[in-house]
């Protein structure tokens, strides 16, 4: 396999194929969630099962630390803008939100606005050679994801035809998704007491809103009226839930800004992989996606 190397991603050149893309495959820096991770893991195991070429991320997603690829190019003027406002300190969460949600760096100046636009364009230039371009992403293990193991959505596929491809995914592999949800389960909960100590040990106000949001989303699911009861709630909720392979249950694509870097003629399948199926069973979750690939393409 050919490896080229460029700055902020690596491109392995497997033939023939679609482009297996990881663009949060970067380091955290920050936080353990601030990465996909095993995406990397994900996207090579793909291409070499069917060809293509990965496309892996190797600059952080964190604004003042390199680029998420899967957001909008800022102006100059608003990732000035934010960049100030993150070397002050004083945050507003929910503004930082809000523009993470949007827009894909912020810049301390001039050049560095220029070298980080040109960056994103360079990997989106690499994706857009292939025809096809499949997204990696990873989906943390919560009461909000739970009854999905890989959810699928996609823009210039039949929805008919990709709803086929998961139904026949689902079938093969209803015995294995039976065998592991146990373990899927005991993970949920494992993953669940780690962000709610993460949150109690962060100073007040530092904690970035998607974690407080998350908790609060997780304590209606699980109908728990405290954080100290999403724990022994996640194990009652689970007897109703059969995780599988799911289309838009999870995400729906609304914050991938930079696809829009494509040419409509694209084919795009986005992945929202589990990081119990990516941790533990890696080379069966890209046997799944490759047959639901394969399927549509």
């Amino acid at each position: 396999m050919r490896v080229k190397f460029f700055p902020g991603f690596s491109v392995f050149d497997g033939g023939d194929g679609p482009a297996w893309v990881a663009p949060h495959a970067g380091p955290g820096f920050k936080f353990s969630d601030s990465r996909d991770d095993k995406t990397d893991v994900i996207a090579g195991l793909c291409c070499n099962k069917i060809g293509g070429k990965a496309i892996v991320s190797n600059a952080s997603r964190i604004r003042d630390f390199g680029v998420d690829f899967n957001r909008a190019p800022p102006s100059q003027k608003d990732s000035f803008r934010m960049n100030s406002i993150l070397k002050s300190g004083r945050i507003d969460q929910e503004a930082y939100y809000k523009y993470k949600r949007q827009y894909a760096w912020v810049a301390e100046d001039e050049d560095d606005h220029r070298q980080r636009l040109k960056l994103y364009r360079s990997f989106w230039r690499e994706v857009g050679k292939s025809d096809t371009a499949v997204l990696i992403h990873t989906m943390y293990v919560t009461p909000k994801t739970c009854k999905s193991l890989i959810d699928i959505f996609s823009s210039g596929i039949d929805e008919n035809v990709l709803k086929s491809s998961v139904e026949k995914v689902n079938r093969k592999y209803a015995a294995f998704f039976g065998k592991i949800k146990k373990d899927f389960t005991d993970y949920m909960v494992h993953n669940e007491k780690r962000s709610i100590e993460f949150v109690r040990r962060a100073p007040k106000g530092k904690v970035e809103k998607e974690f407080t949001y998350d908790l609060n989303t997780h304590m209606k699911i699980v109908g728990a009226k405290s954080v100290d009861g999403i724990l022994p709630g996640i194990e009652n909720y689970m007897k109703k839930v059969f995780p599988k392979v799911t289309i838009r249950q999870v995400f729906t694509g609304d914050k991938s800004h930079g696809l829009k870097n494509l040419s409509g003629d694209t084919k795009i399948i986005q992945t929202e992989v589990s990081i119990f199926l990516s941790q533990w069973y890696p080379d069966m979750a890209s046997d799944i996606i490759c047959e639901i690939v394969r399927g549509v393409i």
